[in-house]
């Protein structure tokens, strides 16, 4: 949702050059500054993270950026950090999201 805060991982540098001197880039690629782009309803929007997860913070920025835009959206934040064993319980939440989506 943000990349900028893990500008070492990932290998993204190979892709965007390195974050001090390619901020603009970064910018640009991060999918929070991409919001002005969507209108309430144009996408099927959920988000899930374990709250020891790496990525919890970037998440709820999302959400409140989300909340901020009123672009509606499922937040879900449940114990657990970035882990096969979240995934596996979370994944049964995401298949009844996309089930209720795609029977409309």
């Amino acid at each position: 949702m943000d990349i900028r805060p893990f500008p070492l991982n990932w290998e993204m540098a190979k892709q965007l050059g390195e974050f001090a001197s390619n901020k603009k880039q970064w910018d640009e690629y991060t999918v929070i500054n991409q919001l002005d782009k969507i209108e309430n309803g144009d996408l099927a929007i959920i988000v899930d993270c374990g709250e020891s997860d790496f990525f919890l913070n970037v998440n709820k920025d999302l959400h409140n950026s989300l909340l901020a835009r009123k672009i509606g959206h499922d937040f879900i934040t449940r114990p657990g950090g970035h882990t096969s064993d979240y995934w596996n319980n979370s994944i049964d939440y995401q298949i009844l999201f996309f089930d209720k989506f795609f029977r409309k």
